[in-house]
């Protein structure tokens, strides 16, 4: 055998009592009690706020990337084919985005309200 932790006589409590996991109550974290300080509850929310806000400006920019590709092609369409053609073009493609852009607002809201949800009942327990 080799000399390495969770590998000798003592096994797995080798690691459980070593100095950098001394002061963790090993029992708490077993039966699901540890409580945890409610700072890190709040940075924990806050991280998730900002990475979903950033995911929907993300996706905002792809939709905004999208349009400016569908305006190129229309004015194509508008040259070669007619006007017609374009503004039925341009009607659909502002449907879409909007619709586009109503789901990812309301992800958005979802999220958030969720994760404050489950913080506010965390915390409360």
């Amino acid at each position: 055998m080799t000399n390495r932790y969770g590998n000798m006589k003592n096994g797995v409590d080798d690691i459980k009592y070593c100095k950098f996991f001394g002061p963790i109550n090993w029992t708490a974290i077993f039966t699901q009690t540890v409580r945890i300080s409610h700072f890190v509850v709040v940075v924990i929310e806050v991280v998730v706020v900002v990475v979903v806000v950033v995911v929907a400006a993300a996706a905002s920019a792809v939709v905004v990337v999208v349009v400016v590709v569908v305006v190129v092609i229309v004015m194509v369409v508008v040259v070669v084919i007619g006007v017609i053609v374009a503004a039925v073009i341009v009607v659909v493609v502002v449907v879409v985005v909007v619709m586009v852009m109503v789901v990812v607002v309301v992800v958005v809201i979802v999220v958030v309200i969720v994760i404050v949800v489950v913080v506010v009942i965390g915390v409360g327990s």
